[in-house]
């Protein structure tokens, strides 16, 4: 196991009691810190990164991810951890209800007022 090497490692936990360290800008900064040392860097601290990248604010995420410096580490990240980037099941059933239900609806409201 690798030991921390980033200056002021936070708790996990602290991502749940949010943190300010932890908002936008400072979770962002937080992961472009890691991103610096990775590979070199704990377990922890890998699994921060990966829920930036997968679950953080998608301007956020954009920022750090077009940052010429960290293109190579972030590829193999996504590799490693493919599974904390896929869609799951759940989230494509809402996303597909989401989209479907209005345009059912619309196609039926000339039916339903009597417009056919």
């Amino acid at each position: 196991m690798k030991e921390a090497r980033v200056l002021e490692v936070r708790d996990s936990r602290a991502l749940a009691n949010h943190d300010p360290a932890y908002t936008d800008l400072g979770r962002r900064m937080r992961t472009e810190e890691l991103l610096r040392c990775y590979p070199d860097i704990s377990e922890d601290e890998t699994a921060e990164i990966v829920s930036f990248l997968a679950r953080g604010m998608h301007l956020d995420v954009g920022i750090v991810t077009a940052n010429e410096q960290f293109k190579e580490k972030i590829a193999t990240l996504r590799s490693e951890h493919a599974e904390a980037f896929r869609v799951k099941p759940l989230e494509g059933m809402i996303f597909l209800i989401v989209i479907l239900t209005p345009l059912v609806l619309l196609s039926l409201l000339p039916h339903i007022l009597g417009r056919t």
